[in-house]
């Protein structure tokens, strides 16, 4: 029966009592959530909330707000294809 390890510790595990000597290590592995926030939703949610800026631009400069929110779009399609 093989040890239930903390996580982050490794655990290494021997037998010799066989005919073949045998060596088991243990590495308990776990989700990093906070790397995920951080690289993927902050970004996420700082570009929509320019982007959504854009809204309040005045209508005669269309160009300048749809230049804008195209930037943000390729921005956050550039984001997700390097995730």
């Amino acid at each position: 029966m093989l040890p239930t390890p903390d996580v982050g510790s490794v655990h290494l595990i021997h037998d010799n009592s066989g005919t073949y000597s045998e060596a088991r290590v243990i590495v308990p592995l776990t989700r990093r959530y906070g790397y995920a926030i951080l690289t993927i939703y902050t970004p996420t949610l700082v570009l929509l909330v320019v982007s959504y800026t854009t809204l309040f631009f005045r209508t005669s400069i269309f160009d300048t707000r749809m230049m804008a929110a195209l930037t943000v779009q390729l921005v956050i399609a550039t984001l997700f294809s390097q995730v």
